[in-house]
């Protein structure tokens, strides 16, 4: 009986430890996204590439908002040559919107992302954005 209340004993504290240990995984900042922010906060928004690079940088909009397909309900994209316009819905239901501008000055063309989460700008996100058109890396490639 003695020795069955001592292992009830162990048993439990080596459960109370996982789930501790567990518990700390999940709240501690990974590196892999401390990365991923201090690419963001390095990415300069508007930012320019080469002209005869634009097209891949507008091509990789295009991208992004496709592979977010399923995340966007709502609202009418409107693209033109200058700029891609998107107000919609999220899965939470609060009015988000994206606009991705692009203007060509000289040899260079000048991309600025702005989007707004219930009528606020949303830098981070606009950065995050821009480091996808300009390098073609989101999250899911740090």
């Amino acid at each position: 009986m003695k020795k069955t209340k001592i292992m009830v004993n162990v048993l439990l504290f080596i459960a109370i430890g996982l789930v501790v240990i567990v518990a700390l995984k999940t709240f501690e900042p990974t590196k892999k996204n401390t990365k991923v922010f201090e690419e963001y906060n390095k990415q300069n928004n508007p930012f320019y590439v080469p002209k005869d690079s634009s097209e891949i940088v507008w091509a990789r909009a295009s991208e992004f908002l496709e592979t977010r397909k399923p995340k966007i309900i709502g609202g009418e994209l409107e693209i033109n040559d200058s700029v891609i316009y998107m107000p919609y819905y999220n899965e939470f239901n609060k009015g988000t919107s994206l606009k991705i501008a692009k203007k060509t000055f000289g040899d260079s063309t000048l991309f600025k992302i702005e989007v707004w989460n219930s009528g606020k700008p949303q830098p981070l996100g606009a950065k995050e954005i821009a480091l996808f058109l300009r390098t073609g890396y989101g999250r899911k490639k740090f």
